[in-house]
């Protein structure tokens, strides 16, 4: 006889993850992640005194968040003219 077992229905997108898994995802050094965290600037859980958890898909939304939008082709980067220092 055959078992079958049921579907996994468990999203792969929102796994939790631990400080050394969100540092390679955000690519990021470790200790960047620690500061991050310590100053409240990234979304994360903190499970009593000493465990903290991130999920995949805030940390995939922070990132998205931040984004540089692309400027449209055939338009250079200008400073303004009166940027640089002036040649008496």
């Amino acid at each position: 006889m055959t078992t079958h077992n049921p579907p996994d229905t468990t999203d792969p997108v929102d796994d939790v993850l631990r400080y050394a898994e969100a540092a390679k995802l955000l690519a990021i050094p470790l200790p960047t992640l620690y500061s991050m965290v310590h100053d409240h600037l990234i979304p994360h859980y903190r499970v009593g005194a000493r465990t903290v958890l991130f999920r995949r898909s805030e940390l995939l939304a922070f990132l998205s968040e931040r984004a540089v939008p692309v400027r449209p082709s055939g338009q250079p980067t200008r400073l303004p003219s009166n940027w640089l220092p002036r040649r008496d």
